[in-house]
């Protein structure tokens, strides 16, 4: 059978906060070919701060979480997506975040829709009853396409899935005019609150376990005792802000770490800094890692999940040990000690960006494997060239 109109394509993640997986989400609403795909965004939250971002032509509709502890509200709620499905008439399911791929993936095989599975996230990485739910999830999918190699390895899920079924498809970045923002960058600093005349250490980053925020804190007291000059940054919220703030108050970092809470666009921020720094645990394919990049910024990240696969040590960037505050420290300081080999870092770090994570790069991919999934169920063929 085949149809002379886009694709009816149902894209849900778990809300509009600012996130990796969330600003994917948004790019994606934004990009798609309205040739080929008519969108339509499904969230558990439609309240979030990226809310604003969603074009005009992208209908929202909120499904509110009921709490997990009832889980026969989730039922019900599975039944009215399954029946939004067949009343819109949807042709394709794109699914990303935890509770999205397991509530709606269940919903569209009900449904008998097409389903695409994103896994963007370690979510799952300390919950084995979750983990388990998302393989079977997976396994069910038409298609599962990862931000990483690494994400795909969280469970056995690549061993677990068909060959045919898994797709890599890297973060990508739209073009930025990274002069404009470095022309600006001393209203930045003073915008925000921080000192004009310090390097200063960039941290994008929800302020969270998996992140390692308390290495880096631990990483700057070092830096600090040294006699170094700097600043440091740490923009993002979450849940272990008192935590931080308890440990840089006993380390007596009152003026050199400064907590800028939630910020909706990081550009101002990249533009003003000299270096940036992911000290996280546990990582996919960390967007903030490539937006830093593209700035130019010499990065120090460590050597977890999908960050090998962006950058190369000593290369376009530095890599070092998860939770090792001193050799944390000791990175940080080259890239503030010897700026002529950080800015060729830098400038490397910018060339790889362009070269592999481009937004047009992403979108022609993820276009392509959902007209892939649709294909398989209806003669399309002819949306490849409109």
């Amino acid at each position: 059978m085949s149809i002379d109109r886009p694709l009816r394509l149902f894209l849900f993640t778990d809300s509009l906060d600012v996130g990796g997986t969330e600003r994917f989400v948004v790019r994606l609403c934004e990009h798609l070919d309205r040739k080929r795909f008519a969108v339509e965004l499904g969230v558990f939250d439609a309240d979030g701060p990226l809310a604003k971002f969603i074009p005009a032509d992208v209908p929202v509709t909120a499904f509110p979480a009921p709490s997990t502890r009832r889980p026969f509200k989730w039922l019900a709620m599975v039944r009215r997506m399954k029946r939004h499905l067949q009343e819109k008439q949807i042709d394709i399911v794109f699914t990303n975040h935890l509770h999205a791929n397991l509530v709606v993936g269940w919903a569209a095989r009900k449904a008998g829709v097409p389903l695409v599975v994103g896994l963007r996230g370690w979510q799952v990485a300390d919950r084995p009853r979750d983990r388990m739910m998302l393989v079977a999830a997976a396994r069910k999918a038409d298609r599962v396409i990862a931000n990483s190699r690494a994400i795909l390895a969280v469970g056995g899920l690549a061993d677990r899935l068909p060959l045919a079924k898994q797709r890599v498809i890297y973060n990508g970045l739209p073009p930025v005019d990274v002069e404009k923002y470095r022309r600006i960058r001393a209203h930045t600093r003073s915008q925000v609150g921080l000192p004009a005349n310090r390097p200063l250490i960039l941290c994008v980053a929800r302020l969270a376990a998996e992140k390692g925020h308390a290495t880096l804190l631990e990483a700057a007291a070092r830096l600090q005792e040294r006699g170094t000059e700097f600043v440091l940054a740490l923009a993002g919220e979450g849940p272990l802000y008192k935590d931080l703030l308890d440990q840089m108050h006993r380390r007596r970092l009152y003026n050199t770490v400064f907590f800028l809470g939630a910020v909706d666009d990081c550009r101002p921020l990249y533009g003003a800094a000299d270096a940036f720094v992911l000290p996280s645990v546990m990582e996919s394919l960390p967007t903030a890692l490539l937006e830093a990049m593209q700035f130019g910024l010499p990065c120090v990240a460590t050597t977890v999940g999908g960050v090998g696969e962006v950058v190369s040590d000593k290369r376009d960037g530095l890599l070092v040990p998860a939770s090792d505050a001193e050799a944390l420290a000791e990175a940080l300081g080259f890239v503030l000690g010897d700026r002529e080999r950080a800015a060729a870092l830098g400038a490397r770090a910018a060339e790889t960006v362009a070269k592999r994570f481009t937004l047009e790069r992403m979108i022609a991919a993820v276009q392509d494997e959902l007209l892939a999934v649709a294909e398989a169920r209806r003669d399309v063929r002819h949306l490849r060239h409109p």
